[in-house]
């Protein structure tokens, strides 16, 4: 679905931010 799609393109997000 498209709510799941959102989900976890902001989790990878903020998995990034974490990364820097």
């Amino acid at each position: 679905t498209n709510l799941a799609r959102q989900v976890y393109q902001n989790l990878r997000d903020e998995h990034e931010c974490f990364a820097w």
